[in-house]
């Protein structure tokens, strides 16, 4: 019975509670045209085709849309591959890959990871409590320790990663 009035009570009091994005563009979905897979690469690009979002890595995770039609002859095929896996909302994704066997460009770390950066819509405040959820989708890791290298990090303010190294 007491278990039913803590239940009661957690649901009255969560009842209230309106959970609100901090990020713009969560999905993705507000973007320019893509003109290919891979166009977008370098950072600027990268900024401008994603609007809200950076690349704040030496690799570049690749905005995927299901609307985007390749042609016959492209070669990455297995790049933003629909046919395995679509977006858990709407039809846009971003791919991001981990690769255990190189180092940045001083060889002080192992490791090269894609990394998005973006900013939030309001700071957030000390004594909050915040939830963070997103969808992951791991095929087939290469190293057997890439849940360590799957995350989030919060920083006062923007920041580069110009040498490429894992943060």
């Amino acid at each position: 019975m007491l278990k039913a009035y803590a239940l009661l009570y957690t649901l009255a009091l969560c009842h209230g509670l309106v959970a609100q994005n901090l990020v713009q563009n969560g999905g993705f979905e507000d973007h320019a045209p893509i003109e290919c897979l891979t166009c977008h690469g370098r950072e600027e690009n990268f900024a401008y085709i994603t609007k809200t979002w950076g690349n704040l890595s030496t690799g570049s995770p690749l905005l995927c849309d299901c609307k985007f039609k390749r042609t016959a002859d492209d070669v990455r095929a297995r790049l933003c591959d629909f046919e395995k896996l679509m977006p858990h909302g709407g039809c846009t994704m971003m791919q991001m890959s981990y690769l255990s066997r190189c180092t940045d460009h001083q060889f002080q770390t192992w490791g090269c990871s894609n990394y998005l950066t973006t900013s939030l819509t309001q700071p957030l405040q000390v004594g909050k409590v915040y939830e963070v959820s997103y969808w992951l989708y791991i095929e087939k890791p290469d190293d057997p320790d890439y849940a360590r290298h799957i995350g989030m990090g919060l920083y006062r303010g923007a920041f580069r990663n110009q040498y490429g190294a894992m943060l």
